[in-house]
């Protein structure tokens, strides 16, 4: 193994940020390319140091870090689901046990789950980051609804279904996440669409109906965007 390699094959997300530096995701660590010298560095959480809390779910393929780090505040977690370079400038990583942003020099912040606290992180297995043109981040979760992060307070507010509410969202494992451009925040689960109002906190869901030709085409959203007429 190169250690100025990547730390594996199997990506999972790729952004760029200001500098033209690429932070590539991986189902086992977190790289650092630098176009400049063609090398990566490696963010990987110390093998000895185990995860805390445990993860909701384990989404790695189970092999063991090929490289561990010095950083004081290693990564949260090495199985990487989702990046994200917010309007500040700030690197967010979604992982399989926790959120994380990085501060360069320092390491990574960590935000996870604390069921006796309602402000934070809805849970654990993070599965997708989104920044809508106010600048308010989104977090989907595993089985834990959507997120809305507070930068003032450093805190989460989340949305998640509610069998008993039809105008709650339709699944609590969020994946994409799309603000268009009237206001709307879409969020696509494992069991269909859904159109939340952030005004009334309410939400209108499309999901596939066998018997109606027009309805949604399949439960499964993977992805979300809008065209330049406005449809999704």
């Amino acid at each position: 193994d190169i250690p100025e390699s990547l730390s594996d094959r199997w990506i999972t997300a790729i952004v760029e940020d200001e500098h033209a530096i690429m932070w590539v995701g991986t189902r086992n660590g977190l790289n650092r390319f630098d176009p400049s010298t063609g090398l990566f560095d490696r963010f990987m959480r110390p093998s000895t140091d185990l995860e805390s809390p445990l993860p909701d779910n384990r989404a790695s393929d189970g092999s063991e870090p090929i490289e561990t780090t010095d950083q004081e505040n290693s990564i949260s977690s090495n199985a990487v689901n989702a990046l994200l370079i917010d309007v500040t400038g700030n690197l967010w990583v979604g992982t399989a046990n926790g959120l994380n942003r990085y501060e360069p020099g320092k390491g990574f912040v960590q935000y996870y789950h604390d069921p006796t606290f309602s402000k934070s992180l809805s849970k654990n297995h993070v599965v997708s980051l989104y920044e809508d043109r106010s600048g308010t981040l989104w977090v989907g979760a595993y089985a834990g609804g959507v997120n809305i992060y507070d930068r003032q307070t450093d805190l989460f507010a989340y949305y998640r279904h509610d069998p008993l509410d039809p105008e709650t969202i339709s699944d609590n494992t969020v994946i994409p996440i799309y603000v268009d451009s009237e206001g709307y925040a879409w969020i696509g689960t494992s069991n269909g669409l859904n159109r939340f109002n952030q005004q009334t906190n309410r939400v209108v869901r499309f999901q596939n109906d066998p018997r109606n030709p027009n309805s949604l085409g399949s439960n499964d959203i993977l992805s979300i965007t809008e065209d330049q007429g406005g449809y999704l």
